[in-house]
Parts: C-alpha cells; structure tokens; sequence
C-alpha cells in the first residue's frame, strides 16, 4: 500500500509536469526577437498557478516524510526546483 508521501508524490506530477513544460515554452518564446508580450504574460501566469500548487504539495510531502536523510534530499530538489521557476519568472519580467 503507498504511503501518503507517495500519494502526494503522485499527485505532484500533473502540476510539476505542466510546470516544465511551460517553463521550456517561455525559453522559447524568450529566445525570439519580438516575443508575444500578451502570450508571454499568460504562461507566467499559468506557471504561478502551478508553481503554487506545487509548493502546497511539497510542503504536505515534507511534512510526512520521517527519514531525516529522505526530507533533506527532497527538501533540496524541492528548492532547485523552485530556483529554475523564479529564474524564468524574472526572465519575463525583465523582458
């Protein structure tokens, strides 16, 4: 039977997928010479709403998690994550 940390993990994959991906769009969208301001504006918007829901979830997995050693590798992942999100967040900010 799966632990509640696993179900959380689980639960985590739809957002965090979705995450990613619209955090490669942006890139790219970036990476243009005259990028659509309006469309740029959504996906960060789209990508706090995710990043939100994430970090909700991380914070439920961290708070079930027992083994010292477990919580502090995922605590870590958990804030590099957080890291590539906020960098992108300023990229389009700056944009």
């Amino acid at each position: 039977m799966a632990t509640n940390s696993e179900k959380l993990k689980k639960k985590r994959i739809v957002p965090g997928t979705n995450s990613t991906k619209l955090m490669n769009r942006l890139k790219d969208q970036l990476a243009y010479a005259n990028p659509d301001g309006e469309q740029l504006n959504k996906n960060k918007l789209l990508l706090i709403a995710n990043e939100s829901e994430i970090q909700k979830l991380n914070n439920k997995i961290e708070n079930s998690i027992e083994d010292f050693y477990e919580l502090q590798n995922k605590t870590e992942s958990n804030q590099e994550y957080s890291e590539r999100i906020f960098n992108i967040k300023f990229d389009v900010e700056v944009f």
